[in-house]
């Protein structure tokens, strides 16, 4: 299973405006004869906007936010540049300079989403929501905003202690089904905030049910009402549903569910500011799951600014981090997290982890290591290390490892599938394989048809020539499930490769490579697939390509004698023999 970063930005939301300034300054740099250095950009309106506007490209928001701040100290009421800083600065972290830009954008009569609520959002921090009230009244209705605006505008309504106009106002967000959960989550919460408790659960109820899958933070905040109601069998009915699907790796059900309700008796949202920063985190995450990367930065951060001791928006923001593979700020972020904090010890163990990225294995594994002797039940510490060591292709000690972090886990539950899951790759990429097939057995036992396991162990039989019938009918479920993973379609195609049938793999195997162009082994494959049909010189492309993607050692050797040699003729059965004990390149 490759992991694969989201390594880009989003810009959709800023592309017109940055085209049209880009244009007008460009020309402003050619007239003025302006050299493109890094003097000329902190000495000129256009070299400053132009960096600007090249690190928001690569992803450098801060950098950007300089020099947008720059380029402002030259022309402080330029329009364009005042549109741009407040939204380049709030994604940056940097609220309190965004809102300073957005009140003077506004002040022009311009119109703007992200300056309108910066400056209602501000009003609700200093707790003047009859300002917040005014700005939110004023704003555009239309697509999303139609569900945003009415569920922020009904809890500005509760800041100002009128709870009947807060349920009217968030009866208003437009009816697109597939936010309704959002907002009767939303609804939910409001009635509880304003003493309707029986409301507030069969709001809590329905949003569950219209929820295509309820999230963490769901079952935490519902979890921890039960609790206060004294329904404790309800929240660990709903612990136990959450924990029979859940994919994360490092979850640990009993032990994350007995923290996340050690303070039962303080609800999660107790006010109007609560609500808010609940309805900006949750804005976020969904904009992140379309895409929208610089708008869900962007309404984290506000929920950051109203407020900073939200752990869980800490959480989210270092995720966000991650994915864009910005380790050194995952570690930042996951430092602002409270000690007493439920989440303190999860964002220990990540940051420990991401510190491989910074300091190397050496010391993230000593951490590690320590965190372990901390909490002794606890499997998570040596999954980590186990993960560590797998990525140095130390995997003799890997699988160790992750053997020790099973013995930590007293009752092997559904929910823990995915540790048996990475066990059985470690396992089999030390050699193992006898060990390593239990485990992925095992896991398939805990979680059926589940598309992770089917396609390594389905590819691995396939490798070695075993229950080939089996594994192709499982990979075939896999590619049911997951039809645009690319790992998923690449094995479905080396199956077929395996049997035989090369026009059906080079069907699969160029989808593959349409899904993900810069996988080593896809490149591999495909360029096996061209040689067996004839386009030698299109292999031999392929393989070429495949040596630019990081290759494991053994697959580099590979590639670099099929370059030299092509591939050796193909037996008269057509059926391709495995490769000698699995060559399969590590899919994690």
């Amino acid at each position: 299973m490759h992991t694969v970063k989201r390594n880009y930005r989003n810009g959709k939301a800023f592309a017109p405006l940055l085209l049209g300034a880009a244009c007008l300054l460009a020309s402003q740099t050619a007239l003025a004869g302006v050299e493109n250095t890094p003097d000329a950009a902190s000495e000129t309106l256009a070299g400053n906007y132009l960096a600007a506007r090249f690190a928001k490209h690569t992803g450098d928001m801060d950098e950007a936010a300089g020099y947008l701040e720059n380029s402002l100290t030259l022309a402080p009421k330029d329009q364009e540049l005042l549109g741009e800083a407040h939204k380049i600065l709030l994604i940056a972290g940097k609220a309190d300079k965004a809102i300073v830009m957005a009140k003077k954008f506004l002040e022009q009569q311009h119109e703007s989403v992200t300056a309108s609520l910066l400056v209602a959002l501000d009003a609700a921090q200093r707790g003047d929501y009859a300002q917040a009230d005014r700005m939110l009244a004023k704003m555009n209705t239309t697509g999303f905003n139609g569900v945003l605006i009415p569920i922020l505008h009904a809890w500005v309504k509760v800041g100002l202690g009128d709870a009947k106009a807060a349920l009217t106002t968030i009866a208003k967000a437009n009816g697109i089904d597939v936010f309704s959960p959002f907002v009767l989550y939303h609804t939910a919460l409001i009635q509880e905030v304003t003493g309707d408790n029986p409301g507030a659960e069969k709001s809590f109820e329905r949003a569950m049910e219209g929820a295509s899958s309820v999230s963490l933070r769901m079952v935490e905040v519902v979890g921890n009402f039960y609790k206060r109601e004294g329904k404790p069998e309800k929240a660990d009915a709903l612990y136990k549903k959450f924990s029979q699907g859940s994919t994360d790796v490092w979850f640990d059900g009993d032990e994350q569910f007995e923290l996340m309700t050690r303070s039962g008796d303080t609800p999660i949202i107790a006010d109007a500011k609560g609500g808010i920063t609940e309805v900006l985190y949750g804005t976020s995450s969904i904009l992140y799951s379309q895409d929208a990367v610089d708008d869900a930065y962007a309404f984290l951060q506000m929920a950051l600014y109203l407020s900073p001791d939200f752990d869980k928006g800490w959480m989210i923001l270092a995720k966000y981090y991650e994915d864009e593979e910005r380790f050194a700020e995952a570690i930042q972020s996951y430092g602002h997290i409270a000690k007493e904090s439920f989440l303190s010890w999860k964002a220990q163990l990540l940051s420990a982890r991401d510190d491989y990225y910074v300091s190397g294995a050496d010391k993230a594994i000593d951490e590690l290591k320590k965190l372990a002797a901390e909490r002794d039940k606890s499997h998570a510490p040596y999954l980590h290390i186990s993960d560590i060591l797998r990525k140095e292709r130390r995997f003799g000690e890997a699988a160790d490892y992750c053997l020790k972090a099973q013995e930590r886990i007293h009752e092997i539950k559904s929910y823990h599938w995915p540790v048996l899951y990475s066990c059985g790759i470690a396992l089999e990429r030390s050699g193992r394989w006898d060990l390593a097939e239990k485990q992925f057995l095992k896991a398939l036992e805990l979680a059926p048809d589940q598309p992770d396991v089917l396609n390594y162990l389905g590819y691995s039989w396939l490798l070695l020539g075993k229950n080939t019938d089996k594994a192709k009918q499982m990979l075939e479920v896999a590619l049911k499930k997951r039809p645009v993973d690319a790992q998923i379609v690449d094995s479905y195609g080396w199956a077929l490769y395996h049997l035989g049938d090369y026009e059906g793999a080079q069907l699969f195997l160029e989808r593959a490579i349409e899904i993900m162009p810069d996988d080593a082994t896809v490149n591999d494959h495909l360029g096996d697939i061209y040689w067996r049909v004839g386009r030698t010189l299109e292999a031999r492309y392929q393989w070429q390509r495949a040596l630019v993607f990081d290759p494991d050692p053994d697959l580099k050797k590979s590639l670099e004698i099929k370059i030299r040699e092509g591939l050796p003729k193909a037996p008269a059965s057509g059926v391709i023999p495995p490769a000698p004990p699995l060559a399969q390149a590590e899919k994690n």
